[in-house]
């Protein structure tokens, strides 16, 4: 902590620098010490510029300050969270084919969806890319699956209503260019399945391998991404749609589980439809 900064701010110079442990994590230990200090290099110049941003971050109070208490204290994994979610469950999956890494995934059996497969009592996957999804089939066989534009108005059709417990909504957001109207039609899905719940999952705007990058003067992103979300972001597009925030949680990948705060890879929230929501 710097001599005379408020702690209620957090000690924002002092957390920073045990990312270096992420660098340790390489096999090679002179590729370890050398991305140590050049990391450490790039702290060091970066101190004082940390100091006076703290000295002058919104005081605990201020519109602009969101307590988060304990979400940034530990992450799950992803896969392992969405199979124990969808354990013996009926499950709606969106973005099912994961383009552009669908058919490389899937002759590997690594695919997502088909791992889910192996757990649930049912799952129907949905997508956009009709030549992924042309793909899929021919390299599975399987044929539970549509194309279909969640931005779109929905169609009539059967596999939007199979009493889902389940609808996955995994990294698709960020890829939309009005989110606002997604959630709508998920919402009018919810009629159709009144018991499901609803599972979005997105990289975190404060990702510790994003934040790195930026300190380079670059910026690491999805070359198909309009929006970046964070805890409140998300929370705020969750509620303004129409639908209850159950719980959030913070994912990590094997470089990012230590990092500090909410600086994980992603998010994860379990969304319901508020008991007095009247849907349509």
């Amino acid at each position: 902590m710097v001599k005379g900064l408020d702690p209620g701010h957090g000690a924002f110079c002092s957390t920073f620098t045990s990312h270096l442990t992420l660098a340790g994590t390489d096999k090679d230990p002179i590729v370890a010490r050398v991305s140590s200090l050049r990391i450490l290099t790039k702290y060091l110049k970066l101190l004082p510029v940390f100091a006076r941003l703290e000295r002058h971050a919104p005081q605990r109070g201020s519109v602009f300050y969101h307590p988060l208490g304990e979400l940034g204290r530990k992450a799950v994994d992803r896969e392992a969270f969405l199979r124990g979610l969808c354990q013996k469950k009926r499950v709606l999956h969106f973005g099912f084919v994961d383009s552009p890494f669908s058919t490389e995934r899937t002759k590997q059996g690594k695919l997502l969806h088909q791992v889910l497969q192996s757990v649930t009592a049912l799952i129907y996957g949905l997508d956009i890319d009709t030549s992924s999804i042309e793909e899929y089939r021919k390299l599975t066989g399987d044929r539970q699956n549509a194309c279909l534009d969640i931005q779109q108005p929905l169609p009539q059709a059967d596999f939007l209503s199979q009493n889902y417990d389940v609808i996955l909504f995994g990294e698709i957001l960020e890829h939309l260019l009005y989110p606002a109207a997604a959630m709508a039609n998920l919402l009018r899905i919810f009629e159709l399945n009144p018991k499901a719940q609803l599972c979005i999952t997105v990289p975190n705007a404060y990702s510790a391998m994003a934040f790195f990058t930026a300190l380079s003067g670059d910026e690491l992103v999805h070359p198909d991404h309009y929006y970046y979300f964070s805890p409140v972001t998300l929370s705020k597009l969750v509620r303004d749609t129409g639908f209850k925030l159950a719980a959030m949680y913070l994912y990590g990948e094997p470089m990012t589980m230590a990092s500090p705060g909410i600086t994980k890879h992603g998010l994860i929230a379990l969304c319901e439809v508020p008991d007095n929501q009247e849907i349509g």
